[in-house]
């Protein structure tokens, strides 16, 4: 987590963890945990993932199970925005959600040229 809020490279928990939510909510968090570092998905990108697992829901029911995400950094729900590109609701407020995406496209740009 230093590492990632140092904002120096993806990423990748080594430990495993339990999430206690509804099986909706638990297939949302599958999906937004494939959202790649430094990129931005939109709620109909969620859904469209969710229907081509046989779920069909509105892209409200995606951000009421986007809002009881409980570890929001390793479940990345800052990376989803409106249809719109309006950055709309995180739990840890609009300035907070534009901070982590602007400093991960950052990272993420200066890590790629490092390489």
């Amino acid at each position: 987590m230093d590492a990632y809020f140092r904002f120096e490279k993806p990423i990748h928990p080594s430990f495993s963890y339990a999430l206690k939510g509804t099986p909706f909510q638990n297939e949302v968090y599958a999906i937004l945990q494939e959202i790649p570092y430094g990129d931005i998905w939109t709620y109909s990108d969620v859904k469209k993932r969710l229907s081509e697992k046989g779920i069909l829901t509105s892209a409200r029911a995606i951000g009421q199970a986007i809002a009881k995400n409980p570890i929001s950094i390793l479940i990345p729900c800052h990376r989803v925005i409106s249809k719109s590109e309006a950055l709309t609701g995180y739990a840890g407020g609009i300035k907070r959600k534009a901070y982590l995406l602007k400093n991960e496209h950052k990272a993420l740009c200066e890590w790629y040229n490092n390489q």
